[in-house]
């Protein structure tokens, strides 16, 4: 089951705003060539992840595409970041930094 991304960023009850952050590079990554109409973010979360709640991770890993998959053009090649714990704990610490930045805070 995928962790709640959202639950570091709760603050008096609301969720504050998700900070965008990138993944790095990883030589253990995954390719895959969009197919609209075929390729969707869950299908691949749940084949590089065995969960399908992963595919904002996907997206976040492919920025440049614009953060709605219906954007991405035919024939994009997709970078899916794997393997997922080490991207979660990367996350997981930009997250942290994040939470611990004035500019965040005030918020």
């Amino acid at each position: 089951m995928a962790q709640n991304r959202y639950k570091g960023l709760i603050y008096n009850g609301k969720v504050r705003y998700v900070p965008l952050c990138t993944f790095s590079r990883r030589q253990s990554d995954k390719f895959e060539v969009f197919k609209k109409g075929v390729t969707t973010m869950d299908k691949l979360s749940y084949k590089y992840y065995g969960d399908v709640d992963y595919q904002w991770i996907i997206m976040m890993a492919n920025q440049g595409y614009g953060s709605l998959e219906y954007e991405i053009p035919d024939g994009a090649v997709i970078r899916i970041p794997y393997p997922i714990d080490d991207v979660l704990n990367e996350y997981n610490n930009k997250i942290n930094i994040a939470l611990n930045t004035q500019a965040f805070t005030n918020n």
